[in-house]
C-alpha cells in the first residue's frame, strides 16, 4: 500500500510538472492549411514525433511542411522559437507569408526565421534579431527581386515602374492583329495583350488586358515591373550592386536584380 501511495504522488509530481514547464513542439503541416492573426512563441523543434504531431529530428520550431503539405500564413508573430534547422519555419513544399513578424527565433544549423527546400512566397514580413549558427553554406541562391529591397533600402529607394491591367471583352472577332502590341503613341496606356490569339483560338469574342504605367511604391500593393534608369538610380544601383557580390554563393539577375 506504501508503495502504492508513492507511485501515485510521483505520478501526481510528473503532470504536474508537464503542467507547470510546459513546452510547446512543432506542428507539422501535411496539407494545405492556413492560418491568421496569431502569435507563436517558445516552440521548439522535437527530437521525437509524437502521434505525427510534433516535429521530427529537430527541425523547424513553429511549422514543419512536408513534401504535400502547403502553409499560408497572414498576421502571424514568430517570437523567441528555436530549432536544430529553421528556427520558425521549416518548409519542404510550399509556404506563403505576408504581414508577419519574425523576432529573435533561432538555430543550431541554417535559417535562424525559416529554412526552406520548397518553394516560399514572401510578402511584407519584418525580419529581426534571428540567428542562425549554422556553418557556412555552399548552397547557390539566386535573387531575381528588386535589389534595394534586399537591402531594405538602407542605401536609399530606386525608382521602378508598376503597371495596372484593367481587363475588357468584346464580342469581336478581333481587337488587334497580334497577340501583343505595343502602344508608345498614346497617352495613357502602353499595351494591349489579346489572349485569344495565345495561341490562336476558335472562340466568340475576344478577352484582352489594357496595361497602364505608374510609379511604383512599396507596400502599396503595387509590384514592380521595369527600373526606371536615371545617372542617379545608376549611381545607387552600383552602390547595392557591389554589396550583394561580396555574398558568397549569391547571385543576382533579371529585370530587377541586374
Amino acid at each position: 500500500m506504501r508503495i502504492l501511495k508513492y507511485l501515485i504522488v510521483l505520478t501526481l509530481i510528473f503532470f504536474s510538472c508537464q503542467l507547470i514547464f510546459a513546452i510547446n513542439y512543432h506542428q507539422i503541416i501535411k496539407t494545405t492549411t492556413s492560418i491568421s492573426n496569431k502569435t507563436y512563441t517558445n516552440y521548439h523543434g522535437s527530437e521525437s514525433d509524437y502521434s505525427g504531431y510534433y516535429t521530427t529530428n529537430g527541425v523547424g520550431g513553429v511549422f514543419y511542411i512536408e513534401t504535400t503539405g502547403n502553409l499560408t500564413l497572414n498576421n502571424i508573430n514568430f517570437l523567441k522559437n528555436d530549432a536544430k534547422s529553421g528556427g520558425a519555419i521549416h518548409n519542404c513544399n510550399i509556404l506563403k507569408v505576408s504581414s508577419s513578424i519574425f523576432t529573435s527565433n533561432e538555430a543550431e544549423g541554417g535559417g535562424g526565421a525559416i529554412s526552406n527546400t520548397g518553394t516560399a512566397e514572401i510578402t511584407a514580413v519584418t525580419f529581426s534579431k534571428n540567428i542562425s549558427k549554422g556553418k557556412k553554406t555552399d548552397i547557390i541562391v539566386i535573387y531575381t527581386g528588386a535589389l534595394d529591397e534586399l537591402f531594405k533600402m538602407s542605401e536609399g529607394k530606386l525608382p521602378y515602374r508598376s503597371l495596372i491591367f484593367e481587363w475588357y471583352y468584346e464580342d469581336i472577332e478581333s481587337k488587334q492583329p497580334y497577340s501583343v502590341t505595343a502602344y508608345p503613341q498614346e497617352k495613357d496606356f502602353t499595351r494591349i495583350t489579346e489572349y485569344k490569339k495565345l495561341p490562336l483560338q476558335n472562340v466568340k469574342g475576344t478577352t484582352y488586358a489594357v496595361e497602364y504605367p505608374l510609379q511604383y511604391e512599396p507596400n502599396k500593393n503595387f509590384e514592380p515591373y521595369y527600373p526606371l534608369l536615371t545617372e542617379e538610380s545608376q549611381k545607387l544601383y552600383d552602390i547595392y550592386k557591389q554589396r550583394a557580390e561580396k555574398i558568397d554563393n549569391f547571385y543576382f539577375c533579371g529585370r530587377l536584380a541586374d
